[in-house]
């Protein structure tokens, strides 16, 4: 795409979204079509990280793709990952993002959930009622 799709240095972060959407849809409780996504969601999970909301809302998508296909150890972990840096945000916005994806993930692999008790506790105790 040309980089008049580009949105804050994130190359057309709409479509993105769209298709790692599709792709969940595509690879729910499929193995094989599953399998042709990983390296996929891997690199983009990778490259959206760039510390922007149009990044982070790339990365969301991917955490939620990833805990809806076909289970990938590597891709989990990259998901924990992700699902940690915005849990340990500052950012009410990000913690928001982390504590829904932490939710969905741990539905599945529910191992997850034990690296982030203390800071799923920090957020039932913040002021703010949307964490």
């Amino acid at each position: 795409l040309p980089t008049d799709y580009d949105y804050h240095r994130v190359p057309a972060p709409w479509m993105q979204m769209k298709l790692v959407r599709i792709l969940g849809l595509l690879g729910r409780d499929d193995a094989s079509a599953s399998s042709g996504m990983y390296e996929i969601l891997h690199e983009t999970l990778k490259k959206a990280d760039v510390g922007i909301n149009a990044g982070y809302a790339i990365v969301y998508e991917c955490i939620r793709t990833i805990v809806t296909i076909y289970p990938n150890a590597t891709l989990l972990d990259a998901a924990g990952d992700a699902i940690s840096r915005f849990i340990q945000s500052r950012s009410h916005n990000l913690k928001y993002l982390g504590v829904t994806g932490l939710a969905a993930i741990v539905e599945s692999h529910p191992q997850y959930a034990a690296a982030h008790q203390m800071a799923v506790m920090d957020c039932l105790e913040d002021p703010d009622e949307t964490l």
